[in-house]
């Protein structure tokens, strides 16, 4: 398969209930259920298509328009975070969640200069320049009342106001995935894409929240960041022979943990089952890891659901320098 880059635009709010600036990038997992189902709703026998395995998605990542053309930032190590903060300090680097590949060399490398571009977390999603200093505004919450409803009777949940929030994208702002394709499919994956950027993604999406428009897609060729290990760009489910090959042991990586509803009626009061996984931004030393699709609820028995609900538990990474060279403090 072929790795290509899909920039996309936001064009609606994305809902949050964590009131965190990070849930407008979507989950890989979230990403792949979405797209089963909309290729099901096209008339695609989803128990197929994940045979078949024929792409395999990034998790949502901001992007830039330079002069050269489209640069990803990619989510920032915990271990180069921890390298950062003798130069920028402990706070600014805890924040920093995405960098492009320019501020990445300048870390594996050591350099004294940081140069490149990052985006830091906060109440606000803000996008800033390390050598011009520049910073802008990229996204806001707007925080708002909500009302807990009971999935089983359709009602409201007495004494159950919650605070929630839409997250506002500045209209400059661009996020992108990477996408394994089998390449005479691409036409066709870009066409689900699509779909799903009409009807949007996440929580809300039958109001409106979450849409996108596709507006360019290209091959995609990493960068050179150094090798001898892979940085996760999706959520990774490890196979039991990735596991028996001991990569926990030398791996520097976080996990997450994952659930949820069935989002399909008549079958939304049923939960998913929990799993824990590797997220995003994780370094895994070694072989490149691959994963594989996991069963979130199997179709038939007590829950009497006609189909299985999926997971997706397989790896799209780069390589990359293993460690990050320790950045001096300046005098």
């Amino acid at each position: 398969m072929n790795r290509y880059l899909f920039v996309l635009r936001p064009t609606t709010p994305t809902l949050t209930k964590r009131l965190d600036v990070t849930d407008l990038f979507f989950h890989s997992d979230t990403l792949s259920s979405a797209l089963l189902s909309i290729a099901s709703s096209l008339g695609e026998n989803v128990d197929n298509l994940v045979k078949d395995g024929w792409f395999k998605v990034s998790s949502f990542l901001p992007v830039v328009h330079k002069g050269s053309g489209w640069c990803v930032c990619y989510p920032l190590p915990d271990a180069f975070k921890e390298a950062l903060a003798q130069k920028v300090g402990y706070k600014p680097a805890k924040n920093y969640i995405y960098a492009d590949d320019e501020f990445l060399k300048c870390v594996v490398q050591g350099r004294e200069e940081l140069r490149g571009q990052v985006f830091l977390r906060g109440k606000k999603l803000t996008l800033l320049d390390i050598a011009k200093g520049d910073e802008k505004v990229q996204a806001v919450i707007n925080v708002r009342m909500g009302l807990a409803v009971d999935r089983v009777t359709g009602g409201p949940i007495e004494d159950m106001l919650f605070e929630v929030g839409d997250i506002i994208p500045d209209p400059s702002l661009r996020l992108c995935i990477i996408a394994e394709v089998e390449p005479s499919k691409v036409d066709q994956f870009e066409r689900y894409l699509r779909i799903l950027g009409m009807s949007g993604i996440g929580s809300s999406k039958s109001r409106g929240r979450g849409q996108f428009e596709v507006l360019a897609w290209q091959k995609f060729d990493p960068p050179d960041l150094g090798s001898g290990a892979h940085l996760l760009l999706s959520l990774w489910h490890p196979t039991e022979d990735e596991f028996s090959r001991g990569f926990m042991r030398q791996s520097l990586y976080s996990l997450i943990q994952r659930g949820g509803f069935v989002t399909k009626s008549p079958y939304m009061t049923l939960r998913r089952n929990r799993v824990t996984m590797v997220r995003e931004g994780s370094i895994i030393k070694g072989v490149q890891p691959v994963g594989h699709w996991l069963v979130a609820l199997a179709g038939g028995g007590p829950v009497n659901i006609p189909y299985n609900v999926y997971r997706d538990g397989r790896a799209l990474s780069i390589p990359i320098s293993p460690r990050p060279c320790e950045v001096r403090r300046e005098d």
